[in-house]
């Protein structure tokens, strides 16, 4: 079963968490993973709206989720919200003004949730890929021409001290432990899931530049 939305607006989250109320007669998990990143430049050089709909979908968004997933799962005094940052909000990295940002602020979101509602059985915890092999890193449409997947994942391998890159099932299984009661005794926490990266004193600033011009 899906549902489109744009995650950005309250009234489509509302909506999209009644709609899984409605099928399966209540809400155990919520995985705030939508997200978007690119097309900025240098902070003064980056346009407006750029700035705003990135911050929309990867910082907003979460808060929406949160906010409408919690008003259901208090009534089970259970549940499992997981949300998706980013390394970005560990690492200062150019043109990642917006995003870093937005990833930080997800990262805090997660520690204030984990709070607030940890008196109704509810946990909140944040994961924070690395370089994952997914679409938006090379064919994202904020690049200047869609990047080859084999480059990419040979440069990700490069840059991470476990020598491949990230792939979407290592989030998964992330996001599952979390979800799961396997972890019933985390919450407010920030799990990092980037192959070693931010253990490392190696900068990233060679792929980021090559991401950035599309080669």
């Amino acid at each position: 079963m899906a549902r489109t939305v744009d995650v950005s607006l309250a009234a489509d989250v509302e909506a999209l968490v009644e709609t899984a109320v409605s099928r399966f007669g209540r809400l155990d998990i919520m995985f705030n993973n939508a997200g978007i990143g690119g097309g900025e430049l240098l902070i003064h050089e980056t346009p407006e709206d750029v700035f705003d709909r990135i911050v929309a979908v990867d910082l907003k968004a979460v808060w929406l989720g949160i906010k409408y997933a919690v008003q259901v799962m208090m009534k089970a005094g259970s549940g499992s919200i997981v949300n998706t940052a980013s390394v970005s909000a560990l690492l200062g990295m150019k043109y990642q003004g917006a995003y870093g940002a937005a990833k930080g602020g997800v990262v805090q979101l997660t520690r204030v949730a984990a709070i607030e509602y940890a008196e109704h059985g509810i946990r909140v915890n944040a994961i924070l890929p690395g370089g994952v092999l997914t679409p938006l890193v090379y064919a994202n449409p904020a690049f200047a021409q869609p990047l080859d997947p084999q480059v990419v994942e040979a440069q990700l391998a490069y840059v991470q001290p476990i020598r491949r890159a990230g792939q979407p099932l290592d989030i998964a299984n992330a996001a599952l432990w979390l979800a799961s009661d396997e972890s019933s005794f985390v919450t407010g926490a920030s799990i990092v899931v980037d192959g070693g990266w931010t253990a490392s004193a190696r900068p990233p600033e060679e792929l980021v530049e090559r991401a950035r011009k599309g080669e």
